[in-house]
């Protein structure tokens, strides 16, 4: 168990802050009250805006295949797939 005063986050990890900011650590208290303003907890709702818009972008390109896959095989099948 580890008390507020002993945590400790590097932000330059991250890239919150250019590698070359001194000090790039933040700690105890002062983490604390980065973690509790409404800019830190609106990373949770980008996060998921984020991952919506990922799988969005799967359900389209996945559905494009479907589609391209099934044109493909009429033309095959109607024998208009070998001329160009």
């Amino acid at each position: 168990s580890a008390s507020i005063g002993s945590l400790c986050a590097d932000a330059r990890m991250y890239g919150v802050l250019p590698w070359n900011a001194f000090p790039g650590k933040v700690c105890g208290s002062n983490l604390l009250s980065i973690c509790k303003t409404a800019e830190f907890q609106m990373t949770f709702h980008l996060f998921i805006a984020a991952f919506v818009g990922a799988a969005a972008t799967l359900v389209s390109l996945l559905t494009f295949m479907i589609a391209a896959t099934y044109n493909f095989a009429v033309l095959k099948l109607m024998g208009r797939g070998t001329k160009f």
